[in-house]
């Protein structure tokens, strides 16, 4: 699979020694922090002055869900460091405003698919990448994509 045309305008967050499931990461990174935004953390609903001040947290962690929850849309949400580190009890909160964000049982589903093995091989970064700058749309520009 061919690396998409817009990929080298992703800017690398150097979580990952590998430069494509790197640059995944720091797309769907932006992409949640910035359709977040605007709701606030997803734990404690503080509002942060800028979408770059929000941490991608995840729901189910990434120790426990392997890498397609790792990389997925709605297990990454928009988090403030305190909360992403950590810092309240997080599980009810999330869980609550998870299923009220995108529908009841969504919280579950997630978990559910915790035993989910994905090969995660270069296509299937390629492929996040793809997904997730099609969910893009406008924000393509305030994370500075093309």
């Amino acid at each position: 699979m061919e690396l998409p045309h817009y990929f080298g305008s992703i800017k690398r967050k150097y979580r990952y020694k590998d430069k494509v499931k790197d640059k995944a990461w720091a797309i769907l990174s932006d992409y949640v922090r910035v359709r977040d935004f605007k709701k606030g953390c997803i734990s404690c609903g503080k509002r942060p002055e800028t979408w770059r001040e929000l941490q991608g947290g995840h729901y189910v962690n990434a120790g426990i869900g392997g890498v397609e929850l790792s990389f997925d849309v709605l297990n990454v949400n928009g988090q403030c460091g305190y909360c992403n580190m950590g810092g309240m009890d997080l599980g009810a909160n999330y869980k609550t405003e998870l299923d009220r964000r995108y529908g009841e049982g969504t919280a579950d589903a997630l978990h559910q698919r915790r035993f989910k093995t994905t090969n995660a091989d270069k296509d299937f970064f390629i492929r996040k990448i793809e997904e997730i700058y099609g969910l893009l749309g406008e924000d393509k520009k305030e994370i500075n994509l093309k």
